[in-house]
């Protein structure tokens, strides 16, 4: 979780490699930790630049 919480955009085959199981297992446990609303969804924070940029027409 430390490491989806850090970065949410993680392989799954980094995280199994990270965690040293199957990629299966991974794909089951994040299926699991959704169906149980502990993962609610992935999102995306933008930062300041992307506001800056949207203020100058510019995407």
């Amino acid at each position: 979780m430390a490491s989806l919480r850090e970065n949410s955009r993680l392989p799954v085959s980094q995280l199994a490699t990270m965690l040293d199981i199957p990629r299966t297992q991974v794909y089951a446990r994040l299926e699991r930790l959704e169906a149980e609303g502990i993962i609610d969804g992935y999102t995306v924070r933008l930062g300041q630049a992307y506001s800056t940029n949207r203020a100058y027409g510019r995407t």
